[in-house]
């Protein structure tokens, strides 16, 4: 077995938002490039699934990111891109993304301003949770990933906004 290692990238615009959560799986030949899988939109809209080929971390325009090592899967389960090419897909292309395209992404919240569950009210720290579970559940990842990715996750109402009633007297 060849290892290769995957990471969870989590980036904010700033402190009051909620992360957003991505998985990033290195190339073998560059490993400052490869395959970003995320959910990407927002409460309001929905979510879907991307898959970005030729990501490189070091050239997305996010300012405030962090990236962790979550664990190592066989080099069989994911495919290198020998083009090039930047794209966004939602095709998967290897086993990695195979797994990653058969989770729904979030839908429209009902309520966006309620706090975020793993049932009825997800976004994509929640997705990517159950991604991550479902890659251990096939053994394409150790256990310990599960316990990265869940310790990176914001408090249920972290960036909601709510705005607390205050009662003012005249």
């Amino acid at each position: 077995m060849t290892p290769c290692t995957l990471y969870l990238i989590t980036s904010r615009n700033e402190a009051a938002q909620r992360a957003h959560f991505a998985i990033f799986v290195p190339a073998g030949v560059n490993p400052d490039q490869r395959t970003l899988i995320e959910a990407m939109g927002a409460p309001m809209t929905g979510y879907t699934l991307e898959s970005k080929g030729n990501y490189c971390p070091a050239q997305d325009h996010v300012e405030d990111y962090e990236i962790m090592r979550i664990g190592e899967t066989d080099s069989q389960n994911v495919v290198d891109d020998e083009t090039g090419l930047k794209y966004i897909d939602q095709s998967p292309r290897d086993d990695i993304e195979l797994v990653a395209s058969g989770i729904p992404t979030p839908g429209i919240c009902e309520n966006f301003l309620a706090p975020v569950n793993e049932s009825s009210n997800q976004r994509d720290q929640e997705w990517t949770l159950e991604y991550i579970r479902l890659l251990v559940g096939r053994r394409l990842i150790s256990s310990e990933a599960i316990q990265v990715v869940y310790s990176k996750r914001d408090p249920p109402t972290h960036g909601l906004r709510f705005q607390p009633s205050i009662h003012r007297s005249s």
